[in-house]
């Protein structure tokens, strides 16, 4: 696979088009997705975007399909550089084409806040190549769940319940949040403190 901005391999939390039982720590839901993969969960590959030409984005594509990936989890840290943007169309346009799918992480190193990316997520959400979990846009992040994360809330919860999630529910496209806070430590309580998240 050509990895000029390279990719590692992550497994989703469900299964193929079946009703499946899903516990993560003390949260447990029942969920329904549909996958290509023949693992009997949806496979995504973590995908740094850069630089790179259109036909790398396809190429890029091409190969992850090839290895019978599900979605790119796009990892993005800015929603205002013409590098990334003109990227992340690319890859959004060979996606629709090739019937591949997308979803976003929102790379909170290169954020403060929701803010800056609901719009850029509402431009994209509705797009045939955005996958979708249980019928709802999939969006994760890498980092956030630190204490600084609170976008003018009470907690780190309600900042990402109020500044993400309500908001993108307000604006009709509610969404399926599954973050990667990297920076917190996962204990059993972990959904205690963050009960908003989808897991």
């Amino acid at each position: 696979m050509s990895t000029g901005t390279g990719s590692t391999v992550t497994s989703a939390p469900t299964s193929s088009s079946t009703k499946a039982t899903t516990t993560t720590s003390s949260k447990t839901t029942t969920t329904t997705s549909t996958t290509s993969g023949s693992t009997g969960k949806p496979v995504f590959f973590h995908y740094m975007i850069g630089t790179i030409t259109d036909a790398h984005c396809k190429q890029d594509i091409q190969n992850a399909m090839a290895l019978g990936a599900d979605a790119f989890a796009l990892n993005l840290n800015t929603d205002t550089a013409s590098w990334a943007t003109t990227t992340v169309t690319s890859l959004f346009n060979w996606a629709q084409t090739l019937g591949f799918k997308l979803f976003f992480s929102f790379d909170m190193t290169g954020f403060s806040s929701p803010t800056q990316f609901t719009s850029y997520l509402q431009s994209y959400v509705t797009s045939s190549a955005y996958y979708k979990y249980n019928g709802l846009p999939l969006v994760s992040t890498f980092n956030g769940g630190a204490s600084s994360y609170t976008f003018g809330q009470d907690s780190v919860n309600d900042g990402w319940k109020v500044e993400l999630e309500q908001v993108m529910a307000n604006a009709g496209y509610p969404i399926y949040f599954v973050p990667a806070f990297q920076d917190v430590t996962i204990t059993s309580s972990f959904f205690n403190t963050f009960p908003s998240l989808n897991g």
